[in-house]
C-alpha cells in the first residue's frame, strides 16, 4: 500500500490517479507544475519520481518548463525530442509495472488527447484500465484535459465520454473566476474523490508581460474561503459596472451638468 500522502497539496494522493479538466489557459499546468514542486520542496516527494510528459506546448515554453525542472530533478519529456515520441508512453507505463519500477513514480500527462482519444470509450476505457493498474503497482497518474466548449446551467463539463472519470479515482475541473490587473483567480471543484481531498480548492497568479514561467510560477498562491469569497464579489462588481458603463456614463453626465447650476 503506498502511503496515503498528498503529492499535490489538497488536489492529488500518492498511489490514485486523477483527472483536471479545465478550459484553454485556466492555469491547469501552472497550478501542476506548483504542486508538484512545492512538495518537492518541501521533501514529501522526490523529483526524480516525478515523469512529466509535456505534450500541449510550444518550442520556448517547453525550454522554459525543462529549466524549471532540472533544479529538482524531475524528468520533462517533450514528444519528438531526444527520441521519445507520444506512442512509447503507454508501452513505458507496462514495462515499469512488469518490472515492479512504478512504485512512487508519479506520471504527469499534459495533455490527455495525445495519448488517447477522449471521445472514444474503448480508447478511453483501456487506458483507464492501465492506469489503474499503474496504481495498484504503487504508482500516481494525473492527466490534464479539456472541458466542453459549451457549460451546463453555468457549469463546465469535461470533454469526451466518462471513461477516464469513471475508471480514475479523483476528478477536478478548473474554471475562472475572474482576471483583473493581470491577476488571475482559479477554482478547482472536485466532481469525484476518494481519500480526503479538499472539495474545492483556489488559486491566484499574476501574469505579466515579459515575464518568465519560473517568475509567474512564483506568483502562485493558494486562496482560503473568505478569499475567494471577495475576489468573486470582486468579479461580479466589475462585471456589473461593464453591463451598466453607457447608463452609468448618463448619470456621471447628468450630475456633471447638474453641479453647474446656481442654486437660487
Amino acid at each position: 500500500m503506498a502511503d496515503d500522502k498528498f503529492i499535490i497539496e489538497g488536489l492529488a494522493i500518492n498511489g490514485q490517479n486523477t483527472a483536471i479538466y479545465g478550459p484553454p489557459n485556466a492555469g491547469k499546468t501552472l497550478i501542476v507544475m506548483h504542486g508538484l514542486t512545492e512538495a518537492v520542496k518541501d521533501g514529501v516527494i522526490k523529483g526524480s519520481n516525478i515523469i512529466y510528459v509535456n505534450a500541449d506546448d510550444h518550442g520556448r515554453g517547453a525550454v522554459d518548463k525543462i529549466a524549471l525542472c532540472e533544479p529538482h530533478n524531475i524528468q520533462m519529456l517533450i514528444p519528438n525530442e531526444n527520441g521519445f515520441e507520444s506512442r512509447f508512453l503507454l508501452p513505458l507505463m507496462y514495462a515499469m509495472i512488469e518490472k515492479d519500477e512504478a512504485r512512487e513514480t508519479i506520471i504527469v500527462l499534459d495533455t490527455a488527447k495525445k495519448f488517447m482519444d477522449l471521445m472514444d470509450k474503448k480508447d478511453s476505457s483501456k487506458f483507464g484500465t492501465l492506469a489503474r493498474e499503474f496504481s495498484q503497482a504503487g504508482g500516481s497518474v494525473i492527466v490534464l484535459a479539456h472541458t466542453n466548449k459549451r457549460r451546463d446551467n453555468g457549469e463546465l463539463v469535461y470533454g469526451g465520454t466518462s471513461d477516464v472519470v469513471d475508471d480514475f479515482d479523483c476528478m477536478y475541473i478548473f474554471d475562472t473566476v475572474g482576471v483583473q490587473d493581470g491577476i488571475h483567480t482559479i477554482e478547482a471543484k472536485n466532481k469525484k474523490a476518494r481519500g480526503d481531498v479538499a472539495s474545492t480548492l483556489s488559486y491566484q497568479y499574476t501574469r505579466v508581460k515579459g515575464q518568465t514561467y519560473a517568475e509567474l510560477l512564483g506568483t502562485v498562491k493558494p486562496l482560503d474561503e473568505i478569499q475567494l469569497e471577495f475576489a468573486r464579489e470582486t468579479e461580479t462588481v466589475r462585471h456589473r459596472l461593464e453591463e451598466n458603463a453607457p447608463v452609468i456614463k448618463v448619470i456621471e453626465r447628468h450630475i456633471i451638468e447638474n453641479n453647474k447650476l446656481e442654486v437660487p
